[in-house]
C-alpha cells in the first residue's frame, strides 16, 4: 500500500515554464506564462518508493513532449451532443427531462455513491484527528478538499486579487450537505470574503431537498439550489466568478464530464476560476485484487454497451437492466472503456454506483481546449475508501479562465 504525505510550499526559483514538470522528487506545477513554481514533496514508504519513482518518471515524460516542452494532448475524444441522453435502449436512444433525470437516477445514484465513500466517517476523523494520512487516504468529503485548498498559493494569489468583493459561486454538483456550509467557510477565511450567490446545482432530489431545508433552518438568503443536469444549469453566459466541482469528474461517465466542462466554461466569466478535486486513473493498474476488462474497443456481439458506458450509464442495476443480467460480472473490475487510461468500477453498494477515472493529461488537454490554464494544483497518491481499495492519485486543481485580467 502507498501512502503519501503532503506538505506544499511555495518557490519563487526560476524553473522552465510549462503545464507540467518534475524536478528532484518533486511534482512541480508552472502557472502558464509565469517563474512562480509550486513544489510537492513526497514521503513514501521505503517499500514502495521504486513503484512510485517508476510511476512519477513515467506521469512526466506522458504528460510533456521531450522536443517542445509542451503538454501531449490526447485526441481520443468521440463528439458529444448539445444534449446527451442518459438512456440506450438495444441502440435507441431514450431522451429524459431535467426531471425525469433526477427522479429516475439521481436519487439511487446519490445513495450509492455517498454509502460506499463514506463521506460522513471520513469528515468525522478529520475533524478528530486532523489531516493525517489515514484520513488523506479515505475517499475525501468537500470539507477535506477544501481545507487542502486554502493552503494552495494559487488560492491566496486569488483573494489577493478578489479584494473582498462579493463573488458569485456556482457547485456544479453536491456529494454531501455539509459541503455547503464548508463552501461558505472557505469564501469567508481562505477567499476573505462573501457569497453573494451561491448556486447549488445537483440532479438529485434528496441533497437539493436537503439544501433547502439547511437554508430555511439557517436563515441563508444567498443559497440557490438548483434540481438541474449540471450540463445545463440555467444559469447566463458569463455570470459566475467561481465554479467548485468536487469529483464530478468521477461521478459521471466521461462525455458527460466533458459537458459539464463546456457548461463550466459558459458560465464562468473570463478570468473566472474553476475549482476542480478530482481523483485520476494512473495507479489504478496496480491496485491489489482487481481484475481488468478491456472494452476501449467494444464489447463483441454488443457493441453499443462500450458507447453507453461513456455516456449514459450511471450504474450496474441500470446496465443490467438495458443490456443483461450477464453483466452483473463487471462489479468491482477494472473496465477500460477509453484508451489510454480511461476507466470505469462500479461499486459494492446494491445497485452498483459507478465511478469513472481518466488520466490527468486526459482532463487538461480538454481543458485547455476549451481555454484555462492551470494556476496551480496540489496531488497526492494512496488508496480511497473502496473494497478492496483502489489505488488513484488525488489533485486540488485551480483553473483560471482565459480573458479578464487573470
Amino acid at each position: 500500500m502507498i501512502v503519501s504525505h503532503f506538505a506544499e510550499q511555495s518557490d519563487e526559483a526560476k524553473v522552465e515554464s510549462r503545464p507540467a514538470g518534475f524536478f528532484y522528487g518533486y511534482i512541480s506545477f508552472v502557472k502558464q506564462g509565469g517563474t512562480a513554481c509550486t513544489r510537492t514533496p513526497l514521503q513514501v514508504s521505503d517499500m514502495n518508493r521504486r513503484l512510485a519513482w517508476a510511476f512519477f518518471l513515467w506521469l512526466a515524460l506522458s504528460m510533456v513532449d521531450s522536443q517542445t516542452g509542451e503538454p501531449v494532448v490526447e485526441e481520443r475524444f468521440e463528439p458529444f451532443p448539445q444534449h446527451p441522453c442518459f438512456y440506450v435502449t438495444h441502440g435507441e436512444e431514450v431522451c429524459m427531462s431535467d426531471k425525469e433525470i433526477s427522479r429516475s437516477l439521481g436519487r439511487e445514484f446519490g445513495q450509492g455513491l455517498r454509502g460506499t465513500s463514506e463521506y460522513e466517517r471520513t469528515r468525522a476523523r478529520m475533524e478528530q484527528e486532523g489531516l493525517t494520512d489515514e484520513v488523506l487516504n479515505k475517499t475525501p468529503p468537500v470539507g477535506l478538499n477544501l481545507q487542502l485548498l486554502s493552503e494552495m498559493p494559487g488560492i491566496k494569489s486569488l483573494a489577493q486579487r478578489i479584494g473582498k468583493q462579493p463573488l458569485s459561486i456556482a457547485m456544479l454538483g453536491l456529494a454531501s450537505i455539509d459541503g455547503v456550509e464548508d463552501t461558505e467557510r472557505f469564501v469567508k477565511h481562505a477567499l476573505d470574503t462573501t457569497a453573494a450567490a451561491l448556486h447549488v446545482v445537483d440532479i438529485d432530489e434528496d441533497i437539493i431537498g436537503k439544501v433547502d431545508a439547511l437554508k430555511k433552518e439557517r436563515a441563508m438568503h444567498t443559497v440557490l439550489p438548483r434540481l438541474m443536469d449540471a450540463r445545463h444549469s440555467g444559469l447566463a453566459d458569463r455570470s459566475v466568478d467561481i465554479i467548485i466541482r468536487d469529483h464530478t469528474g468521477n461521478c459521471c461517465p466521461p462525455e458527460i464530464d466533458r459537458a459539464i466542462d463546456v457548461e463550466t466554461a459558459r458560465i464562468l466569466k473570463p478570468g473566472g476560476t474553476s475549482i476542480v478535486n478530482i481523483t485520476t486513473s494512473e495507479l489504478l493498474p496496480f491496485s491489489t485484487h482487481r481484475e481488468m476488462l478491456d472494452l476501449s474497443n467494444g464489447m463483441r456481439g454488443r457493441p453499443t454497451v462500450t458507447d453507453a458506458l461513456r455516456r449514459n450509464v450511471y450504474d450496474l442495476r441500470q446496465l443490467t437492466r438495458e443490456f443483461g443480467e450477464d453483466l452483473a460480472t463487471m462489479r468491482g473490475k477494472l473496465v477500460e472503456i477509453e484508451r489510454p487510461g480511461g476507466f470505469v468500477v462500479f461499486g459494492e453498494d446494491p445497485n452498483g454506483h459507478g465511478e469513472w477515472f481518466r488520466t490527468l493529461g486526459n482532463h487538461m488537454s480538454f481543458w485547455q481546449r476549451l481555454g484555462f490554464f492551470v494556476s496551480d494544483i496540489k496531488s497526492r497518491f494512496g488508496n480511497d475508501s473502496h473494497t478492496p481499495p483502489l489505488l488513484c492519485m488525488r489533485h486540488n486543481i485551480v483553473l483560471t479562465k482565459k480573458g479578464g485580467d487573470a
